[in-house]
């Protein structure tokens, strides 16, 4: 794991662990995802596997991203 992936990690745990609804939660899961997309471009599972586990954890279903 990079160290951004290192650092994005640790932001959004924070995030969760602060976040005060549901959606705080949502929002800070899916900049995550934004913010990893953007550090590494790569068309692979890992992004698809970093949300759904975090979207699972936190009670959210998780999401069938396709590839367009």
């Amino acid at each position: 794991m990079t160290m951004l992936s290192s650092q994005l990690g640790d932001n959004l745990s924070y995030r969760l662990l602060h976040a005060k609804t549901n959606e705080d939660k949502l929002l800070a899961i899916l900049d995550t995802r934004i913010q990893f997309k953007r550090s590494h471009p790569f068309s692979d599972r890992n992004e698809r596997i970093i949300i759904n586990h975090s979207l699972l954890q936190e009670g959210f279903p998780s999401l069938n991203i396709k590839k367009i």
